[in-house]
């Protein structure tokens, strides 16, 4: 049985040559888009993006220089599609990858706060745990 990485992104560092370049190919055959990540290589960068799409795959490369990785959120599809997939669990979580090509950066994290909760939303109910131990039963013997 095979996997398969149809609608996946595969990132895959060094892609250019070498086990990289084989990985990359590898990952374009079981179905997924490729980002072929370099650093100097352009061109042999570029050969391996030619090669997965004469293939029949999707790629692009990306170069390395001045990118700075600063955060892998996840982002969890609330309402998501079943994957048909047998050979492994489905997941309903991608992934946002925040990247950067400075060291130092402005993040306005003031711009992007909520409110965790609505207190009125609690208005009614019983604080949490309280009678928490009336749920529990004895089980019944057998």
């Amino acid at each position: 049985m095979k996997i398969r990485f149809d609608d996946k992104v595969a990132l895959v560092t060094g892609a250019s040559s070498g086990i990289g370049r084989a990985c990359a190919k590898e990952f374009a055959k079981t179905g997924a888009k490729v980002v072929v990540h370099y650093n100097v290589s352009k061109s042999d960068a570029d050969a391996v993006v030619t090669s997965i799409i004469n293939d029949g795959g999707e790629a692009i490369a990306l170069q390395a220089d001045g990118w700075f990785l600063r955060s892998q959120i996840p982002w969890v599809k609330r309402s998501s599609m079943p994957e048909s997939v047998t050979d492994r669990p489905a997941t309903a979580i991608e992934y946002v990858y925040l990247l950067s090509k400075s060291k130092s950066y402005f993040w306005d994290a003031e711009s992007i706060k909520q409110d965790s909760v609505d207190p009125e939303s609690y208005q009614g109910r019983r604080p949490r745990n309280q009678g928490a131990h009336l749920q529990w039963r004895n089980p019944s013997p057998l």
